[in-house]
């Protein structure tokens, strides 16, 4: 969001507050992107359906995150080990940005 409506924003709030925001590795405008499915329709199959009951279905909730992300490994191949938590941290002290 403030990568397109930034400017506009701190119009909205003033001058006297910084706005931050992170563009993580694989993310918009980086590169390489992200890609964990390899269609939107499988993206789109992946996250409809009904929605989770925390209490009863936590297993499942858990093993389906799990998949997901070892679906995003496979179709990533070795630079998936560089989209993650860590390295956006990384990123974000070395190259701030101001818009």
């Amino acid at each position: 969001m403030l990568y397109s409506a930034g400017n506009k924003l701190n119009i909205v709030i003033g001058e006297d507050f910084n706005l931050l925001g992170f563009d993580p590795r694989g993310v918009n405008s980086s590169t390489p992107q992200a890609i964990c499915f390899l269609d939107p329709k499988q993206r789109k199959e992946q996250f409809t359906g009904t929605a989770w009951n925390l209490d009863y279905q936590a297993g499942e909730m858990f093993t389906s995150a799990e998949n997901r992300a070892r679906a995003c490994s496979e179709t990533m191949g070795d630079l998936g080990a560089y989209i993650n938590t860590p390295q956006t941290a990384a990123d974000s002290a070395l190259s701030p940005q101001r818009i």
